[in-house]
């Protein structure tokens, strides 16, 4: 495509960015609500969600690696574009919503216990985020298995939920817990 068609469909690189990651978000939320769906029980959809999303499984290795690949470009765009940032806040948010869906329900049915679903959601998030960034970067201490794994173990942790609800296999062992700290 030739820079000229590029500003007459979309006015800016930075629109057809946003634009393609829109869709991309649209395709990647389809997929995942249809998932989550057909998952039966809080701690699995909630496991489902994260194996989605950390690149866990080699069916959502190469399509969601694309997607996290769009992700790193907005951020860093919407640095200098207030347009982008308040697409990107509204993006974020999104993704915390489900997140929040879940592990509300997981409450609900007494599965999980938390004071603060969005709170829970805007942690695991960020945690997610950094930890991708670090597998696309090809951090060779970072791998996607490794990554769930602390993710789950995350969410073990704040949501007071025993993970012997579905096993995970993987090639290192997890993350070890933080030891709290004596100072």
């Amino acid at each position: 495509m030739s820079p000229a068609l590029v500003l007459y469909y979309f006015g800016t690189k930075d629109r057809l960015l946003a634009d393609t990651l829109l869709y991309s978000e649209e395709r990647f939320y389809t997929r995942v609500s249809a998932e989550l769906a057909r998952t039966q029980g809080n701690p699995e959809r909630l496991i489902r969600l994260l194996e989605i999303t950390c690149l866990a499984t080699p069916e959502t290795l190469c399509e969601t690696r694309n997607d996290w690949i769009l992700w790193l470009e907005l951020w860093a765009r919407s640095l200098r574009d207030p347009s982008l940032a308040s697409e990107r806040q509204a993006l974020d948010h999104r993704w915390r919503e489900m997140i929040t869906a879940v592990v509300s329900d997981g409450i609900l049915s007494g599965d999980f216990v938390h004071p603060d679903p969005m709170q829970f959601a805007t942690l695991l998030g960020a945690l997610v985020d950094g930890l991708l960034i670090q597998i696309l970067l090809k951090d060779p201490a970072v791998e996607p298995s490794w990554a769930l794994q602390a993710c789950l173990q995350f969410c073990a942790r704040e949501l007071s939920w025993a993970r012997e609800a579905r096993a995970i296999s993987t090639t290192r062992e997890a993350p070890p817990d933080p030891q709290p700290s004596t100072q």
